[in-house]
């Protein structure tokens, strides 16, 4: 039975794993122009954010504080934006994804986002295994999706 479990997890977690997104780093004065300008207009200073480049070429620019993400926007080079990730607490996931997830988000370090963009939201569980976090993405009626940035 045990072996069954952790083959489970494994195989879990390797699904998993695929899903995350990758982004590396990168200088504000890197970011391109037209992503810059439109943090602008939403009367965000480009400057202070944390940017990073994912190897898609969407651009990642996230407001910190204290180190913990307020909110990160998910931009094109052309400064369309994709999504909007903002942290949630559990109250804010719809039911159907409470319900698949239950046990889990109550695991310390359990972080919560939701990722608006001007037509959907997907809600997005990232639950701490060792050091790193293993992510799950979940549309509105809980169904998995999985996200990807092109």
């Amino acid at each position: 039975m045990k072996l069954i479990a952790s083959l489970a997890l494994f195989f879990l977690i390797q699904t998993c794993a695929a899903q995350d997104m990758i982004f590396s780093p990168i200088s504000y004065k890197d970011a391109p122009a037209e992503a810059v300008n439109y943090l602008k207009t939403q009367k965000l200073k480009a400057k202070k954010a944390k940017w990073s480049l994912s190897p898609t070429g969407v651009y990642m620019a996230d407001f910190q504080k204290k180190k913990q993400s307020k909110v990160a926007y998910y931009l094109m080079n052309t400064g369309m934006m994709l999504y909007k990730r903002t942290p949630i607490k559990y109250e804010d996931l719809p039911a159907p994804v409470m319900e698949l997830m239950t046990n889990r988000v109550n695991q310390p370090g359990t972080k919560l986002y939701v990722f608006k963009s001007p037509y959907t939201a997907y809600y997005a569980i990232s639950i701490p295994f060792g050091d790193q976090y293993i992510t799950k993405y979940f549309t509105n009626d809980g169904n998995q999706h999985e996200m990807k940035f092109k």
